[in-house]
């Protein structure tokens, strides 16, 4: 920063002086004189100010700069080709100001520098009026700290400025040809000019600049802006590529906002109008653009579609509590549809709620042909969690639709890969080993087969210390044991066309289990126990029946294992990203024997949770081989080998249940101690040899990861299935993911998918899924995005083979909130979805 003139100094002397000597002496203030303004006064300006002089005139003290200077004081600052400021008379003695004229203002043979030219003239002033703080709209009301509003007005009066202006007050800037302002009177009139005001919410975390333009601007009573023959966007361009013309705009300052009201406003693209409002207008503490997105697909499904969404950020206490969503989209096969939507991260809880109202005037559903069952579709998705303390959660979750239709329509993508929904309210504690949950889980929807829960409480208790402090009469070195307890109402409601009425009954479980541990050397020897028991009351599944009935179990076994590891702490590799390796070998024995099932009569009722327990003997043998390498200072699995064999010398039942599925808690305590059976109990082996399974993880380098897995039946001499894969993050620019997946007799579909950033600008996507074994193709994507200033351009081509069905899609997004899928910034999410995908 250049020194000031010595002009210049004066006029801050001077006005310092001034404002020195008529404030309190508690401010801290010195006595006038020249020591007072040495450094620019109190009040003074800094900056760049190449030549200047300065007079007394009228009781003020008219400094005139040229040279193209430029001044500051805080938020405040001005450059122009030219300035007249005035300033607040100096308080100082009239011989004192002739002396301090005459050695800082020489005779014009003594000036130095080069002649200042013909000044600006100085427009004539009006009348005094009471003022306001100063510039309430252009500055942002409560943007201007104390000690400017005491300088610009008090002791700063007013400015003119011309040629190449640019004024900044607060958060406000003005662009301009000519601009006066008189502080003290709020007054301001400009020629041609452009100015920026920040529109958004600090609390919210983001702000977008909104660029006005217009031919004049001025201040009027009211304390308004005015621009008149005006545009308004928030393109910078010097000629803006897009942007709303009006006739008026109209900008109010309020006490912690500014607002704006447009009138006669005309969109247009370049020179090209595309429509008409009256009247428009907005805040500055509202979100800058509420529209998030505007798209037109056309598929097959659906016709043609338009989509709007509407978002913005909720503050609540100064910080973000969540963001509204409003979807609006009409599709010409079915008709209009909205969506409004919430979702909250605040404090110590959060959730989102979905909702969807869809006008349908088709006669059929796409996905299976069916009639469509209402005119009126839609559904409400609600998930919350409330951590109540540090031990206790409260989970809710709500699911209802309009028919049973409307999810597999609609929501495709939910349908098939989400969970299923359900509407359940689960209280939650955990202290330690300890863990316990009292669920209620009603049916809200008649057409969809459930099993609710009035209610269903839960304890467990995992891996406590046994008996003896550990262990059992000196024969093991530690003994740990669980206990698993469930109980509750149940009643499987069927789906109502299928007319059949559900089973009601009050069930109880248990599950005991105690495991000890013995090493032999280098052998670890485990052996263990459980026992578990089911209680029904009031079944009602055959009429004349007792209802009361009871099944008990029985198991044992032994695993027993041996670990080898080496550390080789000088092998390391620049191009797998790793600094020393350790190399562990594992191999687990374990024989199990399910010995004493007792009979239920009449078999799993209807709302069985677990599968027909029977007699079981089983043996298994795993090996696992890791190497484990040194990278970004922790400790990974570079390669992770396992390979698995299972033997059932008794063969293995095919799975009873009507259900089919096991769930965990009670179902862990009994199926936990080897992987496998669950597995082929669905269809009968061949023989008593389960096929052998092996699974191969690569964590290659840091963003790059390799899948393998097989499952091999040595009776048909095939392998059952088999899946290999690899995903590679090229950050910023590219992600691909390339795999296979067999299933004998069944499909061979090869899956790739990738995202390019070929250039800031553009980028592209594509994904392909095909099975080659029926020569067709399941999936393709493609899809590219073009970056603008102000907007980003998607378009996307999906084909579903499945269903035949044929979709284009053309989005808008504001730039703003749009993120390349490959920025570096998100590479921990990409990991984090990766890191999944490879587990």
């Amino acid at each position: 920063m250049t020194t000031p003139s010595r002009s210049l100094l004066l006029a801050a002397l001077l006005a310092a002086a001034g404002a020195a000597a008529s404030a309190p002496a508690a401010r801290g203030q010195e006595a006038p004189g020249e020591e007072a303004g040495a450094g620019g006064g109190f009040h003074g300006l800094e900056g760049n100010a190449p030549y200047s002089t300065a007079k007394l005139q009228d009781g003020e003290l008219v400094v005139t700069v040229v040279g193209s200077p430029d001044l500051s004081r805080e938020s405040f600052s001005v450059e122009a080709e030219g300035l007249v400021l005035w300033f607040a008379p100096p308080s100082i003695d009239a011989g004192k100001r002739e002396e301090l004229l005459g050695r800082l203002l020489p005779g014009e043979e003594g000036r130095e520098g080069p002649p200042p030219g013909e000044a600006p003239p100085p427009p004539a002033r009006p009348a005094p009026f009471a003022g306001e703080q100063p510039l309430g709209p252009l500055a942002g009301a409560r943007a201007l700290p104390d000690s400017l509003k005491e300088y610009l007005g008090p002791v700063l009066h007013a400015l003119y400025a011309e040629g190449e202006v640019v004024f900044r007050l607060g958060t406000g800037n003005i662009r301009c040809e000519r601009l006066y302002v008189d502080f003290r009177r709020n007054l301001l009139l400009t020629g041609k000019v452009q100015m920026t005001v920040g529109v958004g919410n600090v609390a919210k975390g983001r702000s977008l600049p909104l660029v006005l333009r217009a031919e004049r601007m001025r201040r009027d009573a009211a304390g308004s802006l005015v621009l008149e023959d005006a545009s308004f966007g928030t393109c910078d361009f010097g000629e803006p590529h897009w942007r709303f013309q009006s006739s008026e705009i109209r900008i109010t300052g309020e006490e912690d906002h500014v607002s704006f009201t447009a009138y006669h406003n005309v969109p247009k693209l370049g020179e090209v109008p595309l429509f008409y409002f009256p009247v428009l207008g907005g805040r500055s503490d509202l979100s800058a653009r509420p529209l998030r997105s505007a798209s037109y697909r056309s598929s097959g499904r659906f016709g043609q579609e338009v989509d709007l969404l509407w978002a913005d950020d909720i503050a609540w206490r100064g910080s973000r509590w969540g963001e509204w969503r409003l979807r609006t989209d009409v599709k010409s096969d079915r008709g209009p549809g909205v969506g409004p939507e919430l979702q909250y991260d605040y404090g110590d809880y959060e959730g989102e709620l979905r909702t969807y109202w869809q006008k349908d005037n088709a006669d059929t559903d796409d996905f299976d042909g069916s009639p469509v069952p209402r005119d009126d579709r839609g559904r409400v998705r609600w998930e919350h969690r409330q951590k109540l303390s540090a031990k206790w959660t409260l989970d809710l979750s709500l699911f209802d639709f309009s028919d049973r239709n409307y999810q597999q329509e609609y929501e495709k993508e939910e349908a098939q890969e989400d969970r299923d929904p359900e509407t359940y309210a689960t209280l939650r504690f955990r202290d330690g080993t300890d863990w316990a949950a009292l669920t209620v889980k009603p049916r809200l929807d008649s057409f969809r087969t459930e099993t609710t829960e009035l209610p269903d409480g839960t304890f467990r208790r995992i891996g406590a210390e046994g008996p003896g402090g550990g262990t059992l009469w000196g024969m093991l070195d530690a003994v740990t044991w669980s206990a698993d307890a469930r109980a509750g109402a149940y009643e499987r409601e069927f789906d109502e066309d299928l007319g059949r009425r559900g089973d009601r009954e009050l069930r109880q479980d248990a599950v005991g289990r105690m495991e000890g541990v013995k090493w032999l050397g280098p052998v670890s020897v485990a052996p263990f126990v459980l026992a578990g028991g089911t209680l029904w009351q009031g079944l009602e599944a055959t009429p004349g029946e007792d209802g009361d009935r009871a099944r008990g179990d029985l198991a044992a076994g032994v695993r027993a294992a041996v670990e080898a590891r080496r550390e080789f702490p000088g092998a390391e590799s620049g191009f797998f990203d790793f600094r020393g390796l350790r190399h562990l070998s594992m191999v687990e024995a374990l024989a199990y024997d399910r010995f004493a099932v007792t009979q239920d009569p009449l078999g799993p009722g209807a709302v069985d949770r677990t599968d027909d327990l029977a007699e079981l003997k089983a043996f298994a043998l795993r090996f696992r081989n890791r190497l484990q390498a040194e990278r970004g200072g922790r400790r990974v699995d570079w390669i992770d080998l396992e390979v698995r064999a299972h033997w059932f010398p008794g063969g293995l039942d095919p799975a009873a249940s009507p259900l089919r599925f096991k769930e965990e808690g009670l179902e862990e305590a009994r199926f936990s101690d080897f992987r496998g059976e669950e597995k082929y109990r669905g269809s009968p082996l061949r023989g008593e040899w389960g096929p052998y399974e092996g699974d191969l993880r690569v964590w290659a380098r840091e963003n790059l990861y390799l899948l393998g897995e097989a499952e091999y039946d040595p009776y048909e001499g095939v392998t059952r299935t088999s899946a290999v894969g690899a995903r590679w993050f090229v950050i910023p620019k590219a992600s691909l993911y390339a795999g296979n997946r067999r299933i004998a007799g069944d499909s061979n579909i090869y899956t790739l998918a990738a995202d390019w950033a070929v250039s800031e600008k553009w980028l592209l996507h594509l994904s392909q899924q095909t099975d080659f074994r029926r020569d067709e193709g399941l999936r393709t994507e493609f899809g590219f995005r073009r970056v603008w200033h102000d907007f980003v351009l998607e378009f996307d081509v999906e084909y579903d083979g499945l269903q035949d069905d044929f979709s284009l899609r053309f989005s808008l997004v504001p730039s703003f909130l749009w993120e390349s899928p490959t920025a570096r910034k998100d590479l921990p999410k990409l990991d984090y979805e990766a890191r999944r995908w490879y587990r």
